[in-house]
């Protein structure tokens, strides 16, 4: 059985904003596993939309943020990739990895740090009245298709959304060469404002959304497809694994003050495993808080 003092799980922003803390703070023994074979994944798509914080005042974009943070060698030789969880055992403070879904192994550890992320899902309510059949996405699974598989969901794609997400993907979809009709009363430019959604239209495929404008005109949108901003949650075998619940109401993980779970507090929760955030610096900045708490 292999021991670390620290195991972080997931190797997304907060992830390695944890990573990277607990290097300053001269913990060596840390070990990050990242199921994937590239650190900070999420970070490939966000390639457009710059956000700023006091390190980057005049704004830097996911990938361009991803670049910076792989610069760092340092940080790069403590993350096992192709590493999965798989299970954990809190009262014996072990972990099993599978890697390459060849071999298992048992890590024991003082300290876990689990930044598995979220999963974007259409909840009951995001749920459109009327046509339910193909061509109905959540936007983060449109923003991964045109991202990394160059696949095309439609030449008329709706947005309905406000987050940061949204912005990307209409931005990517435009570059793609799709028409993007983006509905949305918030701050993304060339958006259309709508009072209400109607329903969706369709027999086996979406052809349009009918909305009310707020003028109080009736409108349908002739579509090939939908991108819906949905909700965001920890993965449910995850939360079923750790054995805690999801506050739905207050948006984040039920633990405790130090994002740590009340009955094992060896074991913290962060980034958008413990509250999603579309601010990836919000996302690193809070790993590296907590790791600076617990070391």
């Amino acid at each position: 059985m292999n021991s670390c003092e620290f195991c972080i799980v997931g190797a997304g922003p907060a992830g390695f904003g944890a990573l990277k803390r607990l290097l300053k703070d001269s913990k060596t023994n840390v070990v990050l596993f990242e199921a994937k074979g590239e650190p900070l994944y999420s970070l490939t798509s966000m390639q457009a939309v710059p956000l700023k914080n006091d390190l980057f005042p005049q704004g830097i974009t996911g990938s361009a943020f991803r670049s910076h943070l792989l610069s760092d060698s340092e940080a790069l030789n403590h993350i096992r990739f192709d590493s999965r969880l798989i299970g954990i055992d809190l009262h014996t403070r072990t972990c099993i990895m599978n890697h390459e879904g060849k071999e298992n192994e048992v890590i024991h550890f003082e300290h876990l740090l689990i930044a598995t992320g979220a999963m974007q899902a259409i909840t009951p309510e995001m749920l459109l009245p009327g046509f339910r059949g193909a061509g109905i996405f959540t936007v983060y699974q449109v923003l991964e298709m045109l991202t990394h598989f160059d696949f095309i969901p439609g030449q008329h794609l709706g947005i309905l959304g406000e987050s940061q997400y949204s912005h990307e993907l209409a931005i990517l979809a435009r570059q793609k060469g799709i028409k993007p009709y983006v509905f949305s009363n918030g701050v993304i430019a060339e958006s259309i404002r709508y009072r209400e959604i109607v329903r969706v239209l369709g027999d086996e495929h979406m052809s349009a959304l009918e909305c009310i404008l707020p003028n109080g005109e009736i409108a349908a949108f002739e579509l090939d497809s939908l991108a819906i901003d949905g909700n965001w949650s920890m993965e449910h075998k995850m939360r079923e694994l750790l054995g805690i619940e999801w506050d739905i109401d207050a948006w984040h993980a039920k633990t405790g003050e130090n994002q740590s779970i009340p009955s094992h507090t060896e074991v913290s929760i962060i980034g958008d495993a413990y509250e999603p955030r579309f601010d990836f610096l919000q996302q690193f900045a809070n790993g590296y808080n907590v790791a600076g708490r617990l070391a």
